[in-house]
């Protein structure tokens, strides 16, 4: 079986990272061949890709170049994914496996609390509300504090989860989340 994963970052950087890492091992002991593409890579890439027989970066491959390179792979499992373009190209041609590690898919502040009263948020995502509430994020400190972030992207992203094969919700709370946002449960 050949396995692509597919992470905005490739390398030792948080949790995601671990469990891409720990993942890969278990697919190599089984005798499963592992590729990796990533958006972009951390500073602690030592030992990261030893699991992956080839791995990639956004920037150094087009998406022309990975129908040669990727045409035989079995599953993809996505991880966290930006690239909009990546994630179509990914879904008309494999069975996609889209693990939800946090709250950047229906949530734009990436937070689903918030801000000033720090208490859950359980709206789902809707496009006025989430666009009043992300433009409180200051994301660059000493410049204007408010932000814009593309809540069109949010929502574009969220019709993605919806074409996946799976999904693999790591706690209730973003189970909940996801079913708030009309992403079945047993999908």
């Amino acid at each position: 079986m050949k396995i692509l994963s597919v992470n905005t970052t490739g390398g030792f950087y948080g949790g995601i990272e671990n469990t891409i890492y720990r993942m890969a091992h278990v697919f190599q002991k089984q005798g499963w061949e592992n590729i990796g593409i990533f958006e972009s890579e951390s500073d602690y890439t030592e030992g990261f890709y030893t699991p992956f027989r080839k791995v990639w970066l956004m920037d150094d491959i087009s998406l022309y170049d990975l129908r040669t390179k990727i045409k035989d792979v079995d599953v993809v499992i996505i991880h966290k994914i930006t690239q909009t373009r990546l994630f179509d190209f990914l879904l008309v041609r494999y069975p996609v496996i889209l693990m939800i590690h946090d709250h950047d898919y229906y949530c734009p502040r990436k937070f689903k609390y918030y801000p000033f009263i720090h208490t859950n948020c359980t709206r789902p995502f809707h496009p006025v509300f989430c666009s009043l509430c992300s433009g409180m994020l200051n994301r660059h400190p000493g410049k204007i504090p408010i932000h814009p972030i593309s809540i069109m992207k949010n929502m574009k992203m969220l019709h993605r989860i919806r074409d996946v094969y799976r999904v693999i919700i790591l706690s209730e709370f973003m189970r909940k989340n996801l079913i708030l946002n009309q992403i079945l449960p047993d999908h």
